[in-house]
């Protein structure tokens, strides 16, 4: 995926006079922030990234508009106006970009860019004093799979959903009935922090390895497939599986 970070001078003063412009360009998802190229729109000055996504440049004073872009994929905007007005270096700071999904739903943002996530379901089994919302046996060991560490979803106007961790046998919630009610009796939601985007939120969870289900969720529940109901006491409920590798 080709990037690039293009640097739009608005008014030039002092033609012969240059300032170091430094920054940091982060892309969210991506394993490594280096070769990003930026340069100002005249072409006067550039630069690459390094690993870590900073970047310096000798540009001629004025006002200036920074924008970041990806090249090849649709990112939420972001951009900066600066006013240089010397000649010592100047930060212009960090700039994360996030993928825009070219549509509504919940994106998984890997190495590779924005994927949608494979459907798959949690089988419901046990009714009376017991049930459990588990992994069938052919979803065991599929799922996709990212690395342990920050893991990055865009929710673009998606109906509501929950990360759970999979227990060893591959089930997300357990329940029992007690004192005249149903009560979950294990359950693993990992915490995210959100940031919002324009008509979306970018989620962000620290994870350790494991396999997870992202669960469609409404009304404080599961959301059931209903064209997938099998026996009496047996629902299937919507999601996807996602591992997270060693």
């Amino acid at each position: 995926m080709s990037l690039r970070a293009v640097v739009t001078a608005l008014t030039l003063v002092g033609c012969d006079q240059t300032t170091r412009i430094e920054g940091i360009v982060e892309v969210v998802g991506m394993p490594t922030q280096a070769g990003i190229a930026v340069r100002s729109e005249d072409g006067q000055c550039s630069a690459l990234t390094d690993e870590s996504g900073s970047f310096a440049m000798d540009c001629r004073r004025g006002l200036i508009l920074v924008n970041v872009a990806l090249d090849s994929t649709p990112h939420y905007p972001s951009a900066h106006s600066v006013e240089v007005l010397r000649t010592e270096s100047l930060s212009i700071g960090l700039w994360t970009l996030t993928p825009q999904p070219p549509t509504d739903g919940l994106w998984w943002v890997g190495a590779q860019g924005l994927l949608p996530l494979a459907r798959t379901h949690l089988v419901r089994t046990g009714d009376r004093g017991a049930k459990s919302y588990c992994l069938d046996a052919g979803s065991q060991t599929s799922g996709q799979t990212a690395a342990p560490g920050n893991v990055y979803f865009v929710d673009q106007q998606a109906p509501d959903w929950k990360l759970f961790r999979l227990d060893d046998d591959g089930c997300a919630q357990r329940w029992r009935w007690h004192a005249g009610d149903w009560r979950i009796t294990s359950s693993d939601e990992p915490e995210a922090s959100v940031e919002h985007l324009a008509k979306a939120k970018l989620h962000h969870f620290a994870l350790p390895a494991g396999r997870y289900f992202v669960a469609d969720w409404a009304d404080g529940r599961l959301t059931p497939d209903r064209a997938q109901t099998t026996t009496a006491g047996e629902k299937r409920y919507l999601g996807a599986v996602f591992v997270v590798a060693e």
